[in-house]
């Protein structure tokens, strides 16, 4: 009589290196089914293997962003790595800001930022990104004062997010009505892209400032004329 025996499972390293080739190759449905066998596994960390569950869903052709969201959550619960923990939450907060559930995305992006802190990340490309995207909640909840301390702190920090954030300081002091500092962030706008940055971006960046500048500058003479004439 034969005895039949089960076939060897494969070690759970390997079979997370195979799921991350296909998920670099764009075939995320069958990296989904590696990355989900992984998880019942030992020895790997379990957060990052949720991370990789919720990216395959978020990038697949027919995504489920819901069952993804639960993942990165898992993943931001279990990981034992500060930096999966982080980029789980801010793609959370990418997911409901797509949706435009500002109020839910603002959570995830503060969550991401306070993951960053708390491991001394601030140094970290996905801490800068966490935080320019917090602001950018802050501004669309009309919490504008707050949005610019934020967008102050990433430009100065972060020179490849520099020009975004000065373009929002500008839309975010005229919105408090700050329109001579408005003005002075305008003339100091930066006129060469940072390494790595999109020379067209900052051309139209740039062509966005040049109109704030002269909109401010009428805005700003008309209020002198108006004072000089009173």
């Amino acid at each position: 009589m034969r005895l039949h025996r089960e076939p060897a499972s494969k070690d759970p390293h390997a079979l997370f290196e195979e799921a991350l080739a296909l998920e670099r190759q764009g075939a995320f449905r069958e990296a989904f089914q590696l990355f989900r066998q992984c998880a019942r596994g030992f020895g790997l960390d379990r957060g990052d293997v949720y991370f990789h569950l919720g990216w395959c869903l978020e990038q697949d052709a027919q995504p489920d962003w819901v069952a993804a969201r639960k993942y990165y959550h898992r993943a931001a619960a279990l990981s034992t790595s500060p930096v999966v923990r982080m980029n789980a939450r801010f793609r959370a907060g990418w997911l409901f800001m797509q949706q435009r559930a500002h109020r839910s995305a603002l959570l995830e992006f503060e969550k991401a930022v306070e993951e960053g802190e708390k491991a001394g990340k601030q140094t970290h490309r996905l801490y800068g990104e966490a935080c320019y995207w917090y602001a950018l909640m802050l501004e669309a909840g009309q919490r504008y004062l707050d949005a610019l301390a934020w967008y102050a702190q990433v430009a100065d920090g972060f020179p490849l997010l520099a020009p975004e954030c000065r373009y929002r300081q500008i839309r975010c002091q005229i919105q408090v009505g700050d329109f001579a500092g408005a003005l002075q962030t305008c003339r100091r706008f930066q006129q060469s892209a940072p390494a790595g940055f999109s020379p067209q971006r900052l051309a139209e960046l740039k062509r966005l400032v040049q109109e704030e500048q002269k909109w401010l500058e009428a805005c700003l003479q008309d209020s002198f004329l108006r004072d000089e004439l009173s």
